[in-house]
């Protein structure tokens, strides 16, 4: 399960950060409060803790030579933030055409389907990385598994 859920995490981060990059041309545009319709801040706390947290010798080169922004670029500092931090992120993001474009290439057509997704492979994935039961195991996040007509049943 932890194999596929990296596999997840990865695509995920990935499309979410050259969206948003392409989309604004702004490498840091994480940091641009107009973005996000809630949590904001608090979005912030976690982002910063988690690159402040982070061992990376990307990061700790970026810290070492620049100070000006002071955060990293997107696609270093998303990189490092947790899986939680990032589906948190999704989620605080304005519905605008970005977030449908990047729902759109999982094959799913409602952004609050992948946002309820998300939220659910991360309390899956923390309770893999912890070594955790899962079977049979009573989740707190309900998924939302409305059946997608876009979807192929043969793949």
């Amino acid at each position: 399960m932890f194999n596929a859920i990296e596999k997840i995490e990865v695509a995920v981060r990935t499309k979410i950060v050259q969206v948003y990059a392409e989309s604004t041309s702004d490498s840091h545009w994480y940091k641009d409060e107009s973005l996000y319709r809630f949590s904001y801040d608090d979005l912030m706390v976690h982002i910063d803790a988690d690159v402040s947290r982070s061992n990376e010798d990307f990061i700790k080169h970026y810290k070492s030579k620049y100070n000006n922004p002071p955060m990293p670029p997107s696609w270093m500092a998303l990189e490092v933030v947790s899986f939680a931090t990032l589906s948190r992120l999704f989620q605080s993001l304005k519905l605008d055409s970005r977030k449908e474009y990047i729902t759109e290439q999982f094959g799913l057509k409602k952004v609050a389907i992948l946002e309820n997704w998300l939220h659910a492979i991360s309390n899956l994935r923390n309770c893999c990385a912890h070594h955790s039961r899962t079977w049979n195991r009573r989740f707190m996040v309900k998924r939302d598994i409305a059946i997608q007509h876009s979807l192929s049943v043969h793949g």
